[in-house]
Formats: C-alpha cells, structure tokens, sequence
C-alpha cells in the first residue's frame, strides 16, 4: 500500500514539474508544445536513461526488451494525457498517478525480488531529487 502510494506521489511530481513549461510555448518561432525539449527532459535523454536503468537493475536481455516496452508504452500514454487534459491540472495528476501505478506493476512482474529493491530504491532517488529541485525553484517554498 505504502509503494502505491509513493508511486503516485512520484507521478503527480512529475506531472506538475513538466506542466509548467509546457504552456509556455511562443508562437514567434512557431514551436509546437509536442516537438519542444525541455532541457533535462525525457526527450533525447529517454533512451540513455533507459539504458543507465537497465545497467543499473543488471536486466537480461529478455527483461531489458520488456522494461523498454513498458517504459514506451507508458510514456505514449502519459503524452496523450498531457494532450487531452485541457489544462486539467487535478485531472492529469490523478491520472498520471494511475498510469504511474499500472507502470511499476508491470516492471515488478519483470523483475526479481534483488532488482525490486534496487528499482524502489531508484524511485525514492528520484522524489528526493525531484524535491531538491523544487525546493531551489521556489523562492520562499519549504526548502529555503
């Protein structure tokens, strides 16, 4: 109960990080929200990512194969519900933490006991440095 939770923290961290900027597209240079690239993004970055990962959680093959197509899988489907929210902040962070969920579930039926220990342990690196960066972006917020 308590990873599920944590794991749609982790979601809707993520989505409010990203949604921010996204609304922020110029029409002067003709950028469409879907092909810009947020610095420090998953954009070009995803797939080194994924790589580190895999390194990281010492995948076989066959396991790396599947923890790509769920990571792709999962990621199409949070770019359809950044598109579709309408601006929906409450909506997309519900959502998000679902789809977030449904993800982890099925990277865990991937992975042995020892790489599910190493893959939590990711995750909580992950709110913690998520957390530090919002503490820096947020002048006046909890961290200062």
């Amino acid at each position: 109960m308590q990873r599920v939770f944590l794991s749609i923290l982790l979601a809707a961290a993520f989505f409010s990080a990203g949604c921010g900027t996204a609304q922020n597209a110029t029409s002067e240079n003709n950028t469409t929200v879907e092909n810009r690239q947020r610095p420090g993004a998953r954009g070009g970055n995803q797939a080194a990512r994924l790589d580190a990962e895999i390194a990281e959680l010492g995948l076989s093959d066959d396991q790396a194969k599947s923890y790509r197509e769920i990571n792709e899988r999962y990621q199409e489907k949070r770019r359809a519900l950044r598109q579709n929210a309408g601006g929906d902040r409450q909506k997309m962070m519900a959502e998000g933490g679902k789809l977030r969920a449904a993800q982890e579930r099925e990277v865990f039926e991937v992975l042995d006991d020892a790489q599910r220990e190493k893959y939590n342990a990711m995750i909580e690196q992950r709110k913690s440095e998520m957390r530090d960066r919002q503490r820096v972006r947020r002048p006046g917020g909890r961290g200062e």
